[in-house]
Parts: C-alpha cells; sequence; structure tokens
C-alpha cells in the first residue's frame, strides 16, 4: 500500500469518527421535536384564545408596559397592537386625576395582591382623545409579576345614569311646581 492511500485511509478515518463524535454530541443535546411542538401548538391555542376573547384585555409588565393586547382592546383603544405592545405604559392613556390611584393599585399588587381591588372604574383616552369611562378587571398572573386586565367600556351606562339622573331630578322639580301652584288655589 502505498503512502498516500494509506494516508488518505487514516484521514478518512479520522473524519469518520469525528462525524460521529459529532452526531453524538448533537442527539444528546438536541431537544426531541415533539415536545418543542407541544409548546408551539400550547403557545398558539393560549394566543388564539386571547386574541379572540369578545372583551378587550391586555397583559402588563412590572413596569407598566404593554406587552400584548387582543383584537378587542384595539377597537377599545383606536391603536393597533404594533403602536402598543412593549412601546407604551398604560399610564400614557389614563386622565391624570387617575394616574396615582391607579399606580397605588398597581403598586399594591405586588406586594399585597388581596388588598388591591380586582375590579374598579376609571377612565382612558382612546386614540384619537375621546375619554372613556371603563370597568377594569385586573389580577396577577402566576409568575407574580405580569398582570391580565380586562376592560369594559362602560360610557353609554354611564351616560344613561347621568340622564337618568338629570330626567329624576327634572321632574321633582315639576312635581314641586305643581305642588306649588295647588296649594296656591286651594
Amino acid at each position: 500500500m502505498n503512502k498516500i492511500s494509506k494516508n488518505t485511509r487514516l484521514s478518512n478515518n479520522k473524519n469518520s469518527k469525528n462525524t460521529e463524535s459529532k452526531n453524538k454530541i448533537k442527539s444528546r443535546t438536541k431537544k426531541p421535536t415533539h415536545s418543542n411542538n407541544k409548546y408551539s401548538d400550547s403557545y398558539k391555542f393560549y394566543r388564539d384564545i386571547f386574541n379572540k376573547m369578545a372583551v378587550p384585555t391586555i397583559i402588563i409588565d412590572e413596569d407598566m408596559t404593554i406587552r400584548l393586547m387582543n383584537h378587542e382592546a384595539e377597537k377599545l383603544s383606536g391603536y393597533s397592537k404594533k403602536e402598543v405592545e412593549n412601546k407604551k405604559k398604560w399610564t400614557e392613556f389614563v386622565p391624570e386625576h387617575e394616574i396615582d390611584r391607579m399606580k397605588e393599585y398597581h403598586r399594591l399588587r405586588s406586594i399585597e395582591p388581596d388588598i388591591a381591588p380586582r375590579s374598579y372604574e376609571s377612565q382612558f383616552y382612546d386614540k384619537n382623545g375621546k375619554i372613556k369611562d371603563i370597568l377594569i378587571m385586573i389580577d396577577l398572573l402566576s409568575d407574580g409579576k405580569k398582570r391580565v386586565a380586562s376592560v369594559l367600556d362602560i360610557t353609554e351606562r354611564k351616560q344613561s345614569i347621568e340622564a337618568l339622573r338629570k330626567s329624576e331630578e327634572l321632574l321633582r322639580k315639576k312635581v314641586k311646581n305643581f305642588e306649588t301652584v295647588f296649594d296656591m288655589n286651594v
């Protein structure tokens, strides 16, 4: 056997062993694809549920940044996900007179979750600057840092209640005037 073919055979043998070793390492460190698919399927499933919820819902980080918002939250706010997710804090949407109270709830939720209210009324500005009355239902997620908040627009309900209150007041005044006129005639 000549020297060149012997060296080639040794080199091929060495390469073969190196390839074998690399393949063994890869097979030991590679995660099974079925578990990756399970995670991916589970993620897609829960993301789909989140996006298809009929209630505007957002995920808020500990630093008050809105991490996720669903399609209903886009409709309510007038902002797209691209404009808000990982870019805006919820405090940017809240009127000045509400910020301190809501920040305190946010702080309490981190240190004393049972003390912070899980639902309360507030207000926020949509993209057009229109103020909306809202009912917020919020709680910590299992990581103890992020919060999930569902938001109901109660603007029309509040306006209806105010209109009813004004009507009752007007009716009361008319009845009182009628009683006064009736008393004068008797």
